[in-house]
């Protein structure tokens, strides 16, 4: 069972015929980044007699480990250079704060109208609580987002949604009217500062989809949603009747639930067996679909057709095995109950009953589902019929085959929006909600803090003391067994106490081993506030071996491509050399056959060569390259005639003595020099 909630009331909700704070849609109207919970809502200006609504930003430092934190209580910011007139409960708040560079994003007061959007400076970290809470960190009210020029995607706005992506944000919107509307996407980069149009991803024809919401979980973004078709007005009606509350383009149209997933940040969706159905902004790579149409292929996961019950805009979530949820109604037997859908790692879908303790309506308040760091699920119920508001849990560790009321109460009214953020991240549920005070009928928005410890699957386990002579490797492993057993985050104070008899290291030593465990990115580490805070979940670990085992089937894929592809070539070849083995030539000769007479061919060739050396002295060839030969002999020596001759004159010359000349040239020529004749004439045969 949970404890009892800490309640904070933040403001009298509006005094409107139809609620404009605690609506499903709103993603985020409550959130927690770097230790700070925000939540946005709306009041009354109590001066205006029409019951103008100023936009509210409430932020409070909160605490790890389902540890009561609270009491530094609310900063609220009221922005009353905008006033909301409109009593239209589609126009409501969601706000994204920016892990990345702190800023705080704000989308407001939107039913087919204009954007309208605020959000804080960039360098001022406002998101990371480093700095002051003043209404002058934040923009005016824009009809446009930083990057992004304006253009018609930006004229008819509804149902504004944030999603934290790992360090950036995602921004989805409807654009269109009721019953013919389609939805964009745009991704906002904290080092950029700026917002990226990606496209359209969802587009209705004759219809509308309605999302669930849209969730990222490990590197994947779901969405789930139904359809529902247009009703045309009839010709009396006003302009903006399609903004009217209800009808004729109301739930009863609504129909069939659909899934797609993109595991690269938005740019492609595929459908839940893995086929790509559309790449926006890029179709021409993804067979030519740049957006999800109706009619795409295994976009349909459930078929439920008009009329059975089912609401738009309920919820969804996915867990950390790779799984999903989606939470709706249907009429069964012609009883409308709470229905949960599931999707596996497997990507088999399931749906199963969910109890209650107030039984749904068509048309009643929507419900909220979402999962802790375990992957146990809670269903948060309201009452359609009365004032109670439900948590029920499905555990993971069974099987998810018995959800079990944990907490119940009453005097509530409204949809519940959950910290989600929160709740992933500690033991501490927190959801906004508005709740008739038992002692008054006024109607106050207020949020509730649920704080509670699951003995059977987060119990802190107890460790012996470490024996003192462990090698420093070992000493790790006890740490890290340490911090993904207790599933907590802690300080560095807190830790200099624990890891002590963890460990058995002194004091100094345990930022070491904290330092080299984070070099080796075995544990996380982040700065909160003034100081650092450090947890290793089981799901970090577990997703770091899932990276591991894909790298290694991607290399073991390529290997294994590599083999069969050689093998295949292996035994073409010996296809081949086996039919040419078997198959006759032109003369009727086999392989073997050819090979034989090919050698004994090579041998006939062998003493041909042979025989034809003995004819060389009277082969033309020869004889030509010998008298070209010849020639250049004898023209080289006639060259060296006149050089010799002329060394002989010019000793003659030089000694003056023609005599000793002639002796020299006899002793160094030999019988080729005859004295008073010079060098005998060279002889030549034709």
């Amino acid at each position: 069972m949970l404890n009892a909630p800490a309640i904070n009331r933040l403001g009298q909700d509006p005094g409107r015929a139809h609620r404009i704070n605690a609506n499903s849609f709103q993603q985020n109207a409550i959130t927690t980044v770097k230790g700070w919970q925000y939540v946005a809502f709306y009041t009354e200006d109590k001066g205006d007699p029409s019951n103008g609504c100023y936009v509210n930003l409430a932020r409070r430092k909160v605490g790890p480990l389902g540890l009561r934190r609270e009491e530094e209580g609310w900063e609220v910011l009221t922005f009353e250079d905008y006033k909301q007139v409109v009593d239209d409960g589609h126009n409501t708040i969601s706000i994204g704060v920016c892990r990345g560079d702190g800023t705080i994003h704000i989308a407001f007061d939107h039913h087919c109208d204009k954007l309208r959007f605020r959000i804080s400076n960039p360098g001022e970290d406002i998101g990371g609580g480093n700095c002051s809470w003043t209404v002058s960190q934040f923009t005016k009210t824009q009809s446009f987002l930083p990057g992004v020029a304006p253009s018609d995607f930006t004229k008819e706005v509804t149902y504004p949604r944030f999603v934290n992506m790992d360090d950036n944000l995602l921004l989805t919107y409807r654009i269109g009217q009721a019953g013919e509307g389609s939805d964009v996407l745009y991704r906002y980069s904290s080092e950029t500062h700026s917002y990226t149009f990606l496209g359209q991803y969802l587009t209705g024809v004759s219809n509308n989809p309605y999302v669930n919401g849209v969730d990222y979980r490990m590197g994947m973004l779901h969405v789930s949603w139904c359809y529902r078709n247009f009703v045309s007005f009839s010709e009396s009606a006003s302009p903006n009747a399609h903004k009217q509350q209800a009808g004729p383009n109301g739930p009863e149209n609504n129909f069939d639930l659909n899934y797609a997933f993109s595991d690269d940040l938005g740019r492609s969706w595929k459908c839940s067996d893995g086929g790509t159905m559309a790449g926006i902004g890029d179709g021409e790579t993804f067979g030519g679909q740049n957006t999800i149409m109706p009619s795409a292929d295994g976009a349909r996961v459930f078929e439920i057709p008009m009329g059975s019950g089912i609401l738009n805009q309920e919820a969804q979530t996915a867990d950390w095995e790779g799984g999903f949820w989606a939470l709706n109604r249907e009429k069964i037997n012609n009883e409308q109950r709470w229905i949960l859908y599931y999707r596996d790692a497997s990507a088999k879908w399931t749906k199963k009953l969910v109890p209650h303790v107030s039984q749904p309506t068509e048309t009643g308040s929507r419900a909220k589902i979402c999962v802790d760091r375990n992957s146990n699920v809670y269903v948060i119920l309201p009452g359609n019929l009365d004032t109670s508001l439900s948590i029920f849990r499905g555990r993971k560790d069974e099987g998810y085959d018995n959800f079990e009321l944990i907490w119940t109460d009453d005097g509530y009214d409204g949809e519940p929006l959950v910290d989600v953020q929160r709740l992933e991240g500690t033991w501490v549920a927190s959801a906004s909600n508005a709740t008739f005070p038992k002692t008054t009928s006024a109607l106050q928005t207020q949020t509730e803090t649920h704080v509670w410890q699951d003995t059977r699957t987060s119990k802190k386990k107890a460790h012996a003391m470490a024996p003192k002579n462990l090698p420093p490797a070992a000493k790790q492993a006890r740490i890290l067994d340490w911090f993904r057993e207790s599933m907590s985050v802690y300080t560095l104070k807190e830790l200099e106490k624990s890891l002590q008899s963890v460990a058995s290291i002194n004091q100094m030593q345990v930022k070491d081993y904290l330092q080299a465990l984070q070099d080796e990115n075995l544990i996380r580490v982040e700065k909160i506030g003034s100081g650092n805070w450090y947890w290793c979940f089981m799901s970090d670990a577990k997703k770091t071996k899932e990276n591991m085992i894909n790298t290694l089937k991607g290399e073991e894929s390529k290997l294994v491509a590599s083999i069969t592809d050689t093998e295949r070539q292996i035994q073409e070849e010996m296809t081949k050399r086996k039919k040419d083995y078997e198959m006759p030539e032109n003369n009727g000769m086999d392989r073997k056959a050819l090979l034989e007479a090919h050698e004994t061919l090579l041998r006939e060739t062998e003493m041909l060569d042979k025989e034809l050396a003995c004819y060389s002295d009277n082969d033309p060839a020869e004889i030509l390259r010998k008298i070209e030969e010849t020639k250049t002999m004898r023209d080289r020596a006639m060259r060296w005639t006149d050089n010799i001759e002329a060394i002989e004159s010019f000793i003659a010359n030089l000694t003056g003595d023609r005599a000793r000349a002639a002796e020299l040239m006899q002793s160094t020529c030999g019988d080729e020099y005859v004295v008073g004749e010079g060098l005998k004439d060279l002889c030549f045969t034709a």
